[in-house]
């Protein structure tokens, strides 16, 4: 079901989320099937771009790219975010997420 909450382009993947900003811990937490969405948890507050720097930074880390490679393209200032990051396929994106799941 989680291959639900990602977008296939040609070089690139989007994944769509559903933030909890000022949680006890960072990370993917599951996903919700309603909404489709992959649920993340950032322990910074959303201020100032805070909770979305994080949130680049814990993308980039798992997915093991630059930042360069990751933009917020939809949601910039709402709970509901698309990230889609360049450099990687729909099958190794699913497996990283499925990995990096709490």
């Amino acid at each position: 079901m989680m291959e639900d909450a990602l977008i296939a382009h040609a070089k690139a993947v989007s994944i769509r989320l559903e933030i909890t900003p000022r949680s006890k811990e960072s990370g993917i937490q599951g996903y919700d099937e309603w909404r489709k969405r992959i649920r993340v948890s950032l322990r910074e507050e959303a201020r100032g771009g805070a909770a979305n720097k994080e949130l680049l930074r814990m993308i980039g880390r798992l997915f093991e790219v630059d930042r360069d490679s990751i933009k917020i393209t939809e949601g910039l200032r709402s709970r509901r975010k698309t990230v889609t990051v360049a450099g990687i396929g729909l099958e190794d994106a699913l497996r990283t997420l499925t990995r990096g799941l709490q």
